[in-house]
């Protein structure tokens, strides 16, 4: 018996009923769920009940009492760490896939190249494992640190929100509301999904929104994420994505001074200056306008008044400028990145697709300045 008829006998036990579908390994995606037969929109293909899904309620005793203060994403993996049902771990990423491709477990020199937007996800990732691990660990002494970061990876990459039904007049903090949920986690993110994801009454459902073919992957979407934030969550990126976008705060920043710093905090426009597949956002505008146009004009821009055809012009061209400067930070980081050695090759490709995808990105909004 190969491992995924196993694994489906496993979650079929667990009460999971899976409607003309399977478990399939795709080239470069890993596991995924495959039509066994051409579905039609509206069917549904898998059903979950609650009692089915791996919550903090459902964590063994001794590990919720040892670890009470630990947020629930901690608390499962300390589960999973301290016990993984064999059919299913047997179908999960490796412990060398989830290291390969999550950015928290690569080394410094690599991150250094990872792009701005990601970095700061990243900090923030690193600083919540830090604290579920320091919980955790000062509480059950048998996990190793390795072994828990790979299960609070796999918690990370494949928990689905969930509050249940007892909590639902008072549900817990949004971070708090995570559940595992065994087979629908195996179904991969596209931007364009042929199926959707919803509590119904007491089961998880998955429905095809369209007509699906007979072997086609069967996908959900994870929601409307960036690539950066795709690679720094879930470890890949897309080749196609309708919401990426890159964060210029470096390159704007560098030419604020204190006083214009100061000035864009007060009136909440410090930060999180966007350049997305169509235009640059309104908060970048802003900043750039504080830096090019006087301070009245600037002010006036703010209450949504028009500037003069100079203030517009004097935007445009530094907008170009600050583009520019993004653009020539690539070939320089890209040269960097292929000189690390065949240890970190898919790495070193991740990231090199990562910064042409960003080139491409600055290109065109270049082109319609």
């Amino acid at each position: 018996m190969d491992i995924y008829t196993h694994f489906v006998q496993w979650v079929e036990c667990r009460g999971i009923v899976l409607h003309d579908i399977a478990a399939t390994p795709f080239e470069g995606r890993g596991l995924g769920v495959r039509a066994q037969k051409r579905i039609s929109a509206g069917a549904t293909l898998l059903e979950v009940p609650f009692t089915a899904l791996y919550t903090p309620e459902s964590v063994p005793n001794p590990i919720r009492a040892a670890a009470r203060q630990t947020r629930a994403h901690g608390l499962l993996a300390a589960a999973l760490a301290s016990n993984t049902p064999p059919a299913w771990s047997a179908v999960l990423p490796t412990r060398a896939d989830l290291e390969a491709s999550m950015p928290l477990c690569w080394p410094d020199a690599l991150l250094f190249h990872l792009p701005p937007a990601a970095s700061q996800l990243l900090k923030e990732q690193a600083a919540k494992l830090r604290a579920d691990w320091a919980s955790v660990s000062s509480a059950i002494n048998h996990i190793k640190q390795r072994h828990y970061r790979y299960n609070w990876l796999l918690v990370n990459t494949r928990s689905f929100y969930f509050v249940p039904p007892t909590q639902r007049h008072r549900p817990p903090a949004p971070s708090n509301c995570l559940a595992l949920n065994p087979f629908a986690d195996c179904l991969n993110h596209s931007s364009t999904p042929s199926a959707t994801v919803k509590p119904c009454g007491t089961s998880f459902v998955v429905s095809a929104n369209t007509n699906i073919e007979a072997d086609e992957e069967i996908s959900i979407s994870y929601g409307n994420h960036s690539n950066d934030f795709l690679l720094v969550e879930y470890g890949f990126i897309m080749e196609k994505n309708p919401w990426d976008e890159f964060l210029l705060d470096p390159w704007i920043l560098a030419r604020m001074s204190q006083a214009q710093i100061n000035e864009l905090d007060r009136e909440g426009f410090l930060g999180s200056y966007i350049l997305d597949r169509n235009t640059v956002c309104y908060r970048t505008q802003v900043a750039l306008r504080l830096l090019c146009t006087s301070l009245d004009s600037w002010k006036n821009f703010l209450k949504g008044l028009d500037g003069t055809k100079n203030d517009e012009r004097s935007y445009r061209d530094l907008l170009y400028q600050i583009l520019e400067e993004c653009r020539d930070h690539i070939p320089p980081t890209l040269a960097k990145i292929s000189s690390f050695d065949d240890r970190f090759k898919s790495q070193k490709s991740t990231l090199t697709h990562r910064w042409n995808q960003i080139d491409l990105l600055v290109r065109a909004a270049m082109l319609q300045i």
